[in-house]
């Protein structure tokens, strides 16, 4: 018996270039948008992303975001924060 596994990668690798608001409440729900290259060479989809808070000072610390919609036209996500202990991630 033999195991193949296949799989497709993106070439190109994007980072966001603004997050709106740029500082938030830890303690409550605060919508976040994060915007993406205009050129993106992608269709966004909100079913296509994850997205993950990270403590800077305590890596294992992870908050995940719930991705509420994106648009295409503007390349913004917009995902909800839904709290955390008090730090920078």
């Amino acid at each position: 018996m033999t195991n193949s596994v296949k799989f497709n990668t993106k070439d190109k690798i994007a980072a966001s270039k603004n997050l709106n608001p740029n500082s938030v409440s830890p303690v409550l729900k605060t919508p976040v948008t994060i915007q993406l290259d205009l050129d993106f060479p992608y269709t966004l989809k909100a079913e296509d992303f994850t997205v993950t808070a990270i403590g800077t000072k305590d890596k294992t610390y992870v908050r995940f975001l719930n991705v509420l919609d994106v648009d295409d036209a503007k390349k913004t996500i917009r995902c909800m924060f839904g709290g955390a202990w008090t730090g920078q991630f």
